[in-house]
């Protein structure tokens, strides 16, 4: 059967896999290192999704830039070396990949974490070979929502036109596969609930991972 789309670009984060623990130890490894109070663990997750910077403002409460960028830089010597302590793919996951590319669909990760993060992640966890093209947070001249990243991952696989679905756990990325003119899929077991996500408008809602082959494959 014809895959119903050209390539399927996925999210990292909340998306692929669940690395919310290490992200929020990190957060408060920063925080302590700034003498600020750390935060309980639904506090940084709601603060999630928009770039390292502006979690460290709305953590420390105040912009004081040299203030932000010493946690920031606290924060990443901790995350690079404490990133991969608890983060998993999610279960069916690895399915899910192994599926998709069996079925020789061309898939690519797109995030708003810094490239060099993203691919040690997708190294550590040895999801690297599932993908053709890697694009961070700073790769492109803008970070999701703006569709930028997304259409440079598909001008990477030499795909500038075709079918394209993104799948995502956060606004940011179904907003970016709109503004792209791509369909999206969000997902329910990351940063948002469905009914979050439902009111962004979704071209598809799945579940599981498994859904997700089921769409695309039929």
């Amino acid at each position: 059967m014809t895959p119903a789309f050209d390539a399927v670009f996925f999210d990292l984060d909340g998306t692929l896999v669940d690395s919310f623990d290490d992200i929020a130890a990190s957060v408060n490894h920063a925080l302590a290192a700034c003498a600020h109070p750390t935060q309980a663990p639904a506090t940084i997750k709601s603060w999630v999704g928009e770039g390292i910077h502006a979690l460290m403002r709305r953590a420390l409460g105040a912009d004081d830039p040299e203030r932000i960028e010493r946690a920031v830089a606290a924060w990443r010597g901790h995350y690079e070396a404490h990133g991969l302590d608890q983060t998993r793919p999610y279960d069916g996951i690895v399915p899910l990949l192994k599926r998709l590319r069996q079925a020789k669909l061309r898939l690519g990760v797109v995030s708003n974490k810094l490239e060099h993060l993203t691919r040690a992640m997708l190294d550590g966890l040895r999801l690297t070979p599932f993908f053709e093209v890697v694009v961070g947070g700073d790769t492109a001249p803008s970070r999701k929502p703006d569709p930028a990243p997304l259409r440079f991952a598909a001008e990477k696989l030499g795909l500038a036109g075709g079918r394209f679905l993104f799948v995502g756990d956060t606004s940011n990325d179904l907003l970016a596969a709109r503004a792209a003119g791509w369909s999206s899929c969000a997902v329910t077991w990351g940063q948002c609930d469905e009914s979050t996500l439902r009111a962004l408008g979704p071209d598809h809602l799945i579940r599981h991972p498994r859904a997700l082959g089921d769409l695309v494959l039929g």
